[in-house]
């Protein structure tokens, strides 16, 4: 268990990482953007393969902050839509990268755009078959290995 909430973290990543019963409540992800690479190759790996099981999620945003070398692009054609809906865009794309956010909770519009957005990435985050399987892989093997040591 974790309680991250009201955190505010700079460009860190949770690749990799496990939360179970945690609290990621209003905690605030600012990513900086590079002049060398862009946006997305900057966050993609946030949450990557992230086992994220009933957390609160609820309020987590993602924040793009420009460092000094920075250049802005007048031509973006992402300007037209506000901060706040790229952004929630972006931590739908993010979250798609989990392994899984089973019993998690968050805000309704990341929910949405999670569906509408990854629809088939939705329901997998969603199933507790991925991440039951791999445990009773794991299971298994173990029991395997018990019994062998009770053989000698």
């Amino acid at each position: 268990y974790s309680d991250l909430s009201e955190s505010n973290i700079i460009n860190t990543t949770f690749e990799n990482a496990q939360f179970y019963w945690a609290n990621l409540a209003n905690m605030s992800i600012e990513l900086t953007v590079k002049k060398s690479y862009g946006v997305k190759d900057n966050v993609q790996n946030i949450f990557k393969n992230a086992e994220i099981l009933f957390t609160n999620l609820k309020g987590l945003t993602i924040t793009k902050v420009k460092d000094s070398n920075y250049k802005y692009n007048k031509n973006d054609n992402s300007s037209n839509k506000s901060d706040k809906q790229k952004n929630d865009l972006l931590l739908a794309s993010i979250l798609s990268k989990a392994k899984s956010l089973y019993g998690s909770q968050l805000d309704d519009n990341i929910i949405n755009l999670l569906r509408s957005e990854h629809p088939q990435r939705f329901e997998e985050l969603n199933s507790m078959s991925e991440i039951t399987s791999y445990k009773n892989n794991n299971m298994s093997y173990e029991n395997e290995n018990d019994s062998k040591k009770n053989n000698y």
